[in-house]
């Protein structure tokens, strides 16, 4: 605890911020409330118990991310580590909580798609589903390349795209879950 010498003479204590983010960072379980006292180090007060928070497989995507705030990086690493188990749900999850790693979020989302030996049924789904059609291609052109499944006749540009890629480079097609 800091101590300063008021404008009235008298002594008023100050929380260290610091040790406010540590203390949230050791007590993760009471919360980041607190995290608004640090001052300027609110926000990585937040960022540091969502990440402390992650580390807790019974804490939610819904209870981490509030905590992220404006910290992108924070959202991305919620988003990835506590995936919703549907691939088209979470690529719009990522598409509504974050910008510029949106991209990513989506791509790991394919990954963990393409992991799970998806059905024919789930092939179709996603062919079917309307919006976030990037994403979508991509992904459905690693099984047209890499599987021979389907085609990429009336879907994104992405999908023939990757498919050329993949195609060229065949060791491509080896897909991490992240």
């Amino acid at each position: 605890m800091l101590v300063l010498l008021g404008c009235s003479g008298q002594v008023q204590p100050v929380q260290d911020p610091l040790a406010i983010v540590r203390e949230v960072r050791e007590h993760p379980d009471q919360g980041y409330a607190s995290c608004e006292e640090a001052g300027e180090w609110a926000g990585e007060c937040r960022t540091g118990w969502a990440r402390v928070r992650l580390g807790n497989p019974e804490a939610t995507r819904e209870e981490i991310l509030p905590a992220c705030g404006s910290d992108e990086e924070c959202r991305f690493d919620v988003l990835d580590a506590r995936p919703h188990p549907n691939f088209l749900d979470q690529i719009a999850i990522c598409q509504e909580h974050l910008s510029e790693t949106a991209p990513f979020c989506q791509q790991h989302a394919a990954n963990r798609w393409l992991s799970s030996d998806p059905s024919e049924e789930e092939r179709l789904e996603v062919v079917r589903a309307e919006g976030h059609e990037e994403a979508r291609s991509k992904a459905l052109g690693h099984l047209v390349a890499c599987e021979q499944r389907g085609s990429c006749e009336g879907l994104h540009e992405g999908c023939g795209l990757v498919v050329g890629m993949l195609t060229e480079d065949p060791s491509l097609c080896e897909v991490s879950p992240h």
